[in-house]
């Protein structure tokens, strides 16, 4: 599809975004981050679906990190 669209995902919320380690996000989003870059058309990391509320802000600030990191 990254030939015609621009592709946007996809973290877990739950099983990455929640509940994983730092290495687990970091390691996640470098590993889709690197899908997407194959997209002609761009892509937009983002999660799955909405975070859970009770996702600790220390996570949200690593998948941001991570982001900067590998982007």
């Amino acid at each position: 599809m990254g030939e015609d669209f621009i592709i946007t995902g996809n973290v877990d919320p739950v099983n990455i975004v929640l509940n994983g380690s730092k290495e687990i996000i970091f390691n996640e989003i470098k590993r889709v981050i690197n899908i997407g870059r194959t997209s002609r058309h761009g892509f937009i990391l983002a999660a799955g679906c909405d975070l859970l509320a009770s996702t600790p802000l220390t996570h949200v600030d690593w998948f941001m990190e991570a982001a900067r990191l590998y982007s």
